[in-house]
Formats: C-alpha cells, sequence, structure tokens
C-alpha cells in the first residue's frame, strides 16, 4: 500500500492473529518480532535519505530542490504512524 501512495506505511500484524486467543503465545510473540524488524528496515531507509543525492547525480539543484527533498522526507516520515 505504501509504494502505491509513494509513501512509507509499516504494515500491521494481521488482526486475526492478534485477536485470537487460540493463536500460542509463543506464536504471537514470533510474528511480532518478525513485525518489528521489518519495521526497522523501513525507518532505517526513510532516514538515510540526503539532500545530497541530488549532487551525487551530477544534477545543479537550486535551495528550492532541498527543500522540496525535505517536504518530501518529512511527509513520508510522517505517513510512517499514520
Amino acid at each position: 500500500m505504501g509504494l502505491i501512495k509513494g509513501r512509507t506505511m509499516l504494515p500491521l500484524p494481521s488482526h486475526k492473529l492478534t485477536s485470537s486467543d487460540t493463536t500460542p503465545d509463543k506464536d504471537k510473540a514470533h510474528v511480532f518480532e518478525g513485525s518489528i524488524i521489518n519495521w526497522t528496515k523501513h525507518i532505517k531507509n526513510v532516514l538515510k535519505l540526503e539532500p545530497e543525492q541530488v549532487l551525487k547525480n551530477g544534477d545543479d539543484p537550486g535551495p528550492l530542490k532541498e527543500l522540496e527533498f525535505w517536504e518530501k522526507k518529512s511527509g513520508n516520515l510522517n505517513s510512517i504512524y499514520e
């Protein structure tokens, strides 16, 4: 879903799994641990984006490009917890 919207959106564990009393706690813990590892990777990818990437591409960006970068990064970070 996040790829479609062009944002980072953390996938939630299955509601069926989280609300089920019949699933062993060990299995639930494994699923949640996997989710946290996945979330950590997504967040690290967002945080490692730097405005210098535009310069490395050989472009000669102006200050508006950097403002645009920070606006996109801010929106992407804010979409994580929506």
